[in-house]
């Protein structure tokens, strides 16, 4: 505790003028940034088995939107007949905004379903999830039953649940709960005893779960066993009757009554191997109800907040970690995940996909929502395919709001860390769990924003269903989930995957040079080689002059940038984006126009070129939309009406993809 002292009132320095911030008060989201300020030092702590790098504050604004999406998803079954997915969102979101006209017998069911959500937050951190969600289901209820006492004490003791391998983070979050619980009093005028959280806010290690939602189950959702259920409902219900347990001689009797109900289930599992499994073993022996800075427990979290019958939660949300897989775990524990805990997405390679997994193991598998803030590669990654098809063999409808790091940044905002900055590329996902012939799936595009739109961008939910090319261009495309922003958009996607020839079909081993940028933020450049240098470029060999030209005409324009917005990773310029880009029917029948076009690119090269002084070099490129925007508009219209489209409003949607404001499009009528 000595370096938390200096830490806090550095951050109360920061975070003065903050929203909630007084002389009196203690912001509850400080608490955020006093668990990523004292994990860094933490980290090189051997005594964990597993380390939490890859940690990194989630900032309010996005966990509020997360919160509302999740909440919204989990209640919408017994939303009231004709609400629309706004009003459900103002339900969680917006203490101000009154009620819609819904009678008191749709209020008193809607009601009743959101006091029976139960959400788990399996990297609970400083607890920011569990705390927007506790704020939420007040936010809700109140509206909903405003002559019923408060709700906080039993959403905190009842709904909320999460889990942390690191011991400081589980301790942070059950006191930022005690910190709402004491101002929820204040305002009540009461003065209650505080709950033992430990048994609701545990120190566990997520990858712990089995990665099977009928782990040890029957069809019925119960443990297979019934002598098996009996005793660890015992050791269940001791750790809920710990919650209430208040005076010295209450939770000495519980203490107790733990220790002989947990050596009872032990003994159990010693006289039947077959029911000795790894996890009841841990939940038994080595999960004690409550002692000081305890080494994370490796149980499953289905036993630690077992129910009988187990129905999943309702709600999984969370920031999982991103870390490369072989530098938090062992070449024995992996395989022990792929093997035993049966996870099938090992190969992605970095531990968020196994976080999503475990979430997909434990929430409702009718109607769980599943909500994580995740890397941009989730969409695209072929290290990630695994993970999209346990998405989708599990969830009825999935939808991704992707996030670009520039001109702002999703994740750099916490007011304490300010280095190393956090350039990461995200995605909210947001699943429902169901049974459907066919997954929707709904994107954004890439989404960029400046700072003071910020609030606006991530409020924004519009998204495009996704789809899938039924002409296989490239494999590795076919299992992409496509971002498409617009309507119109998907429709010319849609159209580019069924042309007969891709530029792939107009390159040779012993051809004409062209050349594109390694990198891209706001143009891809295809030049002829050596016409910019020096310039990060990789070569791709076409046929001849004529195919060189048509080829660059296809690449430079709009139309080419969108495709690999809507494929890539938004920086890093792949030969798959650039070959895989169609080439309109009508353009291989007679490529006349659009080798005049290349050719008009290639005179326009002088004047379009740009430079970048970078450690000492200047690099030099070509922005042929910035200096030639006249003659881009020439390629795209060429190509759009080779698609036999309308040229708007596509044109515009294709120039807001390119922009700064990539999120930001015309209302739809």
């Amino acid at each position: 505790l000595g370096r938390v002292a200096p830490i806090v009132r550095d951050a109360r320095e920061l975070c003065k003028g903050l929203p909630g911030e007084s002389d009196q008060t203690l912001d509850p989201e400080l608490l955020s940034n006093l668990f990523e300020r004292l994990i860094l030092p933490i980290e090189s702590d051997e005594t964990l088995d597993r380390q939490p790098r890859g940690t990194y504050y989630t900032p309010a604004d996005v966990t509020i939107e997360m919160v509302k999406d999740a909440l919204a998803a989990a209640s919408r079954p017994q939303a009231p007949r004709g609400a629309t997915d706004e009003q459900m969102l103002a339900l969680f979101g917006d203490r101000g905004a009154p009620l819609p006209a819904w009678s008191d017998a749709e209020r008193s069911l809607l009601a009743e379903r959101i006091h029976a959500i139960r959400v788990f937050d399996p990297a609970a951190g400083s607890g920011a999830f569990l705390f927007g969600c506790l704020t939420a289901l007040q936010t809700a209820l109140e509206k909903l039953e405003p002559d019923i006492a408060d709700p906080t004490p039993e959403i905190i003791k009842r709904q909320l649940h999460g889990q942390d391998i690191h011991p400081l983070a589980a301790q942070i979050t059950r006191l930022r709960l005690f910190i709402a619980l004491k101002a929820a009093d204040r305002k009540a005028n009461r003065d209650a005893p505080l709950p033992n959280l430990e048994a609701r806010i545990v120190c566990a290690d997520t990858l712990g779960t089995v990665a099977d939602p009928d782990w040890r189950a029957n069809r019925g959702g119960q443990l297979a066993d019934r002598a098996l259920v009996e005793r660890v409902m015992e050791v269940a219900e001791n750790r809920r009757a710990w919650i209430d347990a208040h005076s010295e001689e209450e939770k000495q009797a519980v203490l107790q009554a733990h220790r002989e109900a947990s050596e009872r289930l032990s003994g159990l599992l010693r006289g039947n191997s077959a029911l000795a499994s790894p996890e009841l073993i841990e939940f038994a022996e080595r999960t004690p109800l409550f002692h000081a800075n305890p080494n994370p427990s490796k149980t499953d979290p289905r036993l630690l907040f077992h129910e009988d019958p187990w129905r999943g939660f309702d709600v999984v949300i969370g920031n999982p970690p991103y870390e490369a897989l072989r530098e938090s775990l062992t070449a024995d524990e992996i395989t022990a995940l792929a093997g035993r805990k049966r996870y099938r997405t090992t190969n992605a390679g970095d531990l968020y996909p196994l976080f999503c997994e475990a979430a997909l193991a434990l929430a409702n598998p009718e109607g769980g929502v599943v909500t994580m803030v995740v890397p941009l590669s989730i969409a695209f990654g072929k290290q990630e395919r695994t993970l999209r098809e346990a998405l989708e063999a599990r969830c009825a409808t999935i939808n991704l709001r992707c996030y670009d790091n520039a001109p702002d940044t999703i994740f750099n905002v916490s007011p304490t860390v300010r280095s190393p900055r956090n350039s990461q590329r995200a995605t909210v996902l947001t699943a429902s769990l169901g049974k459907r012939k066919t997954t929707s799936i709904f994107t954004t595009g890439l989404r960029r924003w400046h700072a003071e739109e910020r609030e606006e961008c991530l409020a924004d939910r519009r998204t495009t269903a996704s789809f899938r090319s039924s002409v296989p261009i490239d494999e590795s495309l076919a299992t992409q989930w496509i971002r498409t922003p617009t309507p119109e958009v998907r429709q010319m996607m849609q159209s580019m995957v069924k042309q007969k020839r891709i530029v792939r079909n107009y390159c040779a081993e012993d051809g004409v040079e062209l050349a594109f940028p390694l990198t891209a933020r706001y143009f891809i450049s295809a030049i002829p080689e050596g016409a910019a240098s020096p310039r990060s470029e990789k070569l791709l060999k076409v046929a001849d002059d004529a195919s060189a030209r048509l080829v660059m005409a296809a690449l430079n324009g709009h139309v080419g940038y969108a495709w690999w917005a809507a494929f890539g990773d938004g920086f890093h310029v792949n030969e798959r984006e650039i070959e895989t880009l169609a080439v309109p029917d009508a353009w291989a029948a007679d490529p006349s126009e659009a080798v005049a076009l290349g050719q008009r690119l290639i005179d326009a090269i002088p004047q379009c070129e740009v430079t970048m002084l970078m450690r000492g070099t200047v690099w030099r490129n070509v922005d042929f939309h910035t200096h030639a925007p006249d003659l881009i508009e020439e390629i795209d219209r060429l190509y759009i009406e080779a698609l036999g489209m309308p040229v708007e409003p596509l044109l515009t949607h294709l120039r807001i993809i390119r922009s700064n404001r990539s999120w930001d499009f015309p209302a739809r009528g």
